[in-house]
């Protein structure tokens, strides 16, 4: 028995929707290294600093450094946040593109459980091949993913390659939310969830985010009074997106955004289906692989093969991103594929490449792993 095809491309197409969603990836991971710093400072004072909470304020502006989503969400035993995203605008070729994204996670330390859910409309669920929910379980060691197509269940090991983007991808939304770099601030005198919050309002002079260049824009951001992290943040902004790819969601338009944290430190009772836990294993059903010479595509020389099945291969190489990258480069137009370069979305630890033939899409994605491989995945796009 083989996995069907279209289930795992859903899969990775999700992931690659979510990434070309993101509006606050560098902001997100400067953040984060700034996080750590003030962590660290304040455990070797015993204070907090001055600018965890306002750096300064001037003329009823505060200056903020809010902590990263995914920090936060460490330090509890359990938690439960949606997200929203609704666009509404034209791509690269002036071509309309609407769409909605709808994301509910739950999640507890206790015992260590997650589900996801996804709800698409639009250019999302076109992407997917029509798939308008996704939802995936994780739970002792193992993910469980139900195929849109037929309601079938299947699951995999959150140790390999497809649990890498299921970590890096899904479960923070730190990769999309755009936080002011300033605002108006007041505190509030009701909790907010259970959380002490100060409300700060900002419009398009307060962003900073590279990603999207905002001509317009209002929000109001919930600020956890102790800890500086976002409770709440509803965000609509009209602009284009920075240097837009081909296969971005939408390259100018009306964006509309809103991410809330619901509640933390609650019972969180995460109940898996009964067919998914039944559900075949992934790496079981792709225990046998072939060797390179048998491969649909080329792959670099040092190659450890994960799992390959009809318009679908995953590997891991010692190779460095750009290596890889310059090698697909060379070796697929010489196998007739033409390199879609308006598509390339390349940095230090991923890539995200582009070719087609015949009418045929293939992806690529690339990135860095935390055991120092590079993993490589190619996929042909779901029909």
């Amino acid at each position: 028995m083989k996995p069907p095809k279209k289930w795992l491309l859903i899969f990775i197409a999700l992931g690659m929707l979510i990434l070309a969603c993101g509006l606050g990836d560098q902001a997100a991971e400067t953040s984060q290294e700034k996080n750590e710093a003030a962590v660290e400072a304040s455990q070797d004072t015993g204070e907090t600093s001055e600018t965890d909470q306002q750096a300064a304020s001037k003329d009823g502006v505060t200056a903020l450094n809010p902590q990263t989503v995914a920090a936060t969400l460490q330090s509890y035993d359990s938690y439960r946040w949606q997200l929203h995203l609704e666009f509404d605008g034209l791509d690269t070729a002036n071509q309309p593109r609407q769409g909605k994204i709808d994301t509910l996670i739950a999640a507890s330390k206790d015992p260590a459980a997650m589900h996801m859910r996804f709800n698409l409309q639009g250019k999302p669920a076109d992407d997917l091949g029509g798939a308008e929910l996704v939802e995936i379980y994780a739970q002792d060691g193992l993910a469980y993913l139900q195929n849109p197509e037929d309601g079938t269940w299947f699951s995999f090991s959150t140790e390999d390659m497809m649990a890498d983007i299921f970590d890096d991808v899904f479960i923070s939304p730190d990769e999309i939310i755009a936080l002011p770099k300033e605002a108006q601030c007041d505190q509030l005198d009701e909790p907010l969830n259970g959380i002490a919050v100060q409300q700060c309002v900002f419009d398009e002079t307060n962003l900073s985010d590279e990603s999207f260049t905002a001509e317009s824009a209002k929000g109001t951001l919930y600020l956890a009074q102790e800890g500086d992290y976002p409770v709440k943040l509803e965000l609509e902004m009209t602009g284009s997106i920075a240097n837009s790819k081909k296969n971005a969601l939408f390259a100018s338009g009306t964006l509309k955004l809103s991410y809330e944290l619901l509640e933390v430190n609650q019972p969180v009772e995460i109940v898996i289906p009964a067919e998914a836990l039944e559900a075949p294993r992934v790496d079981d059903l792709m225990a046998e692989q072939p060797t390179p010479a048998e491969l649909e595509w080329p792959v670099v020389a040092d190659a450890e093969i994960d799992f390959s099945t009809e318009g679908l291969l995953s590997y891991t190489t010692a190779s460095p991103i750009q290596t890889v990258v310059q090698f697909y480069q060379a070796e697929l137009p010489n196998q007739g594929w033409a390199y879609n370069a308006a598509a390339e979305v390349v940095s230090s630890d991923n890539a995200l490449l582009s070719f087609s033939k015949d009418g045929a899409e293939l992806n690529l994605v690339i990135s860095q792993e935390d055991n120092g491989k590079i993993s490589v995945l190619l996929a042909t796009a779901t029909p």
